[in-house]
């Protein structure tokens, strides 16, 4: 008896080599959908916070412009601009600039009043702003603390000059004019304060209003601005408040000036262990000022994004009322959205813009 036995099929030989290149192909695409993901957040988090074009729509000035009595003049220092944008300080009519790390320590080029240049280095110190020079002391302001870096030994000392300090500017050698945080529970609030060295004493100047914020950190960014002496006056102009507060040189209030722009009092977010300003609900407001013959002059930047030209607000000194409004040509500096600070060398008068250093004239 015969019997038919079906040939066995074997199943076809698997190949893998398809498998393979799609694992192969998955590896690549992973690191490039990684990096496009990345690119999506920053573009997030850049039109989320910093969209510059629509906050110069929202709280213009509507001012009454005049002939302008300033000009920009020739730009200095332009051989430091070239690769970078360095810090630059004026201190006793000497300019200092921050040149970066080199060997572990922060090259610093110093230009004296009849241009003469001494390079050095001093330790570098995080996120620390120069405030003085005493002959071979140098005092820098940092993370609420004043430093003091020794030339030759290189020695550094810290010092807590109050417990909560937002800012500080040097009146004289031993004088300061500080901003800081006072009070305690619900009874904080800022002060700008006069202190003396000799004594370690605080004599408050002029305490602020109270208002809604809940922490130094949160006040340290939401009155965040730049102290500028120039003459017999120091201005310190609120970069996300619409005030500058104007003091004598030897530290005594003078005046609060309420800029024309009304800008509400900046809103605050917290992320995570991060605080934010919160998009749509804070914005720019003064980038520079500075006080010479009664007149308040403040750079805003509550502005239209215009190229080529400066925009300078006069206030009385005297009652804090608007006068009038110039517009002049920035001669390659920028605009008022460009600004840095303010610099005085020589005497003369000087504005820092993404673009470089400029000297300020003012015509008679």
């Amino acid at each position: 008896m015969s019997s038919i036995i079906d040939p066995i099929v074997l199943p076809p030989r698997r190949n893998n080599q398809h498998v393979l290149k799609m694992k192969l192909r998955i590896k690549e695409v992973i690191p490039f959908l990684a990096i496009l993901v990345a690119a999506f957040a920053i573009l997030w988090v850049y039109f989320y916070f910093t969209d510059r074009h629509n906050e110069t729509l929202a709280y213009p000035i509507e001012r009454v412009f005049k002939q302008s009595k300033f000009q920009i003049g020739d730009a200095i220092l332009k051989e430091y601009f070239t690769t970078s944008h360095p810090s630059i300080y004026a201190l006793d009519n000497s300019i200092y600039i921050d040149r970066g790390l080199e060997k572990g320590m922060t090259h610093w080029t110093e230009i004296d009043s009849d241009g003469r240049v001494s390079e050095y280095g001093l330790p570098y110190l995080e996120g620390a702003s120069l405030r003085q020079r005493r002959q071979n002391d140098f005092y820098f302001y940092a993370n609420n603390g004043y430093i003091h870096v020794g030339f030759y030994r290189h020695s550094i000392r810290n010092y807590n000059l109050a417990d909560s300090l937002i800012d500080l500017v040097c009146l004289s050698h031993n004088e300061k004019l500080m901003l800081e945080q006072v009070g305690t529970g619900e009874e904080r609030h800022l002060c700008f304060s006069y202190r003396h060295d000799e004594d370690g004493q605080r004599v408050p100047v002029l305490n602020l209003l109270h208002d809604k914020y809940h922490s130094y950190v949160e006040r340290t960014m939401a009155y965040d601005g730049a102290f500028f002496t120039y003459g017999s006056y120091i201005t310190y102009s609120s970069f996300h408040m619409p005030y500058v507060w104007v003091f004598s040189a030897d530290g005594k209030y003078v005046q609060t000036i309420t800029t024309r722009d009304s800008v509400p009092m900046p809103t605050l977010m917290h992320y995570k262990n991060a605080t934010l300003y919160e998009r749509g609900k804070t914005f720019n407001t003064n980038a520079a000022s500075f006080v010479k013959d009664g007149k308040v002059y403040v750079f805003s930047q509550r502005v239209e994004q215009m190229a080529g030209e400066f925009v300078l607000d006069a206030y009385e000194l005297q009652s804090g009322k608007y006068i009038e409004s110039y517009r002049f040509p920035s001669r390659g500096a920028g605009n008022n959205l460009d600004i840095y600070s303010l610099l005085v060398y020589n005497n003369t008068l000087y504005i820092e813009t993404e673009a470089g250093v400029f000297q300020v004239n003012n015509k008679k």
